[in-house]
């Protein structure tokens, strides 16, 4: 009889973004694992949790890492920050869907090359894990359901662009210089912690006193815990199958517009009801001027981050349907396979931070 194969090895990690919403969650599934941390971030190391902000430093100096605050944008900050390091995790970038295209291509790829052009100069690392984005296939045609990792490509504005270019950088370094790359491709991410993207919608709808949608509002809208994604990200790093590779995060139930607004309905105990069927063309026209006129305010009167985004509004309507058989094929299981109870703990802990006025117990 053989003997048992030895535990793997703890590994130093890298987590750029370690701050923030994603980045905080990284880091806790590392030290849980028993893996050595050395964390990153714009964030100064001796600032409070924010989490109105989206900002966790105090939460990183409880774990007791290696934090470091630094810029990513400047090359010459990779290299100490990569000395002794086997994998990287790398989530900083600009989530930002109104930024301008030079600000997005200078903190996404900008910085993206840096790295890895630092790692081609050390001889590498044993796997870096590049945080991409599920949206970059665009809005679906008929027939490219449900999208699979190798399904066309057609990002629809300057910050899934930006996206996409990090993939094809790191599939240029793992081709041409062997550098071991995975792309996580994560869709709508929530959980405890988000502020923005779902986080946002969450407590948009919260706001609401009855919710209402269309009835043939019945495209899928996919969704994924910030932890599943995490726990995703830490699986792939260990097996030497996943380089080169990209893979989507979608949990296992995908809920239509319709079943998703009705399951927040009873989550935030509103009223619900369907509304006559609207064409989504026309809704979504609607909308896009209504996103116009309030980015115009936001911007250039209010000097803040528009509520409506004309880019996420671009996508209403479509059927979003992300097969996760790649990542589930290689033995991952969620520990969130169905949305209801993730979204539960979110709204939760928004009420709890004031995030939204009440949150049933």
């Amino acid at each position: 009889m053989s003997a048992p194969s030895p535990p793997p090895r703890p590994r130093h990690c890298l987590v750029t973004g370690a701050a923030g919403f994603m980045g905080s969650y990284m880091v806790e599934t590392l030290v849980r694992d028993g893996h050595r941390v050395r964390a990153t971030d714009l964030i100064p190391a001796d600032g409070e949790d924010e989490p109105k902000a989206g900002r966790y430093p105090g939460l990183l100096r409880r774990l007791g890492i290696d934090y470091r605050c630094a810029d990513l944008c400047i090359a010459d900050n990779w290299k100490p920050l990569l000395e002794g390091i086997d994998w990287v995790f790398h989530i900083a970038g600009l989530f930002d869907y109104s930024a301008p295209r030079e600000a997005l291509f200078r903190v996404n790829v900008g910085a993206t090359r840096s790295l890895l052009e630092t790692l081609s100069a050390k001889g590498g690392a044993e796997r870096l894990i590049l945080w991409g984005a599920g949206g970059i296939y665009g809005r679906p045609k008929p027939g490219e359901l449900p999208l699979r990792e190798d399904s066309p490509k057609r990002p629809p504005n300057a910050y899934l662009q930006s996206k996409w270019e990090q993939e094809i950088l790191a599939q240029r370094h793992f081709v041409e210089r062997k550098i071991s790359y995975t792309c996580l491709r994560p869709t709508g991410v929530y959980g405890p912690r988000a502020v923005y993207g779902m986080g946002r919608m969450l407590a948009q709808m919260a706001a609401m006193k009855k919710i209402r949608i269309p009835k043939n509002f019945l495209g899928r809208m996919p969704l994924v815990h910030a932890a599943d994604v995490c726990r995703a990200a830490l699986f792939l790093a260990e097996r030497p199958e996943a380089a080169g590779e990209a893979y989507h995060l979608a949990d296992d139930r995908p809920y239509t517009n319709v079943e998703f607004f009705r399951m927040l309905s009873e989550l935030l105990e509103k009223p619900f009801a369907t509304l006559p069927p609207v064409p989504p063309g026309l809704l979504r026209g609607l909308a896009l001027a209504a996103a116009t006129l309030e980015n115009f305010y936001a911007k250039r009167l209010a000097r803040r981050r528009p509520n409506l985004e004309r880019d996420t509004i671009f996508m209403l309507g479509a059927d979003f349907w992300y097969s996760n058989e790649k990542l589930k094929g290689l033995g991952f299981r969620f520990q969130y396979p169905d949305s209801r109870e993730g979204l539960h703990e979110t709204l939760h802990w928004m009420a709890e931070q004031g995030l939204i006025q009440t949150y049933p117990p």
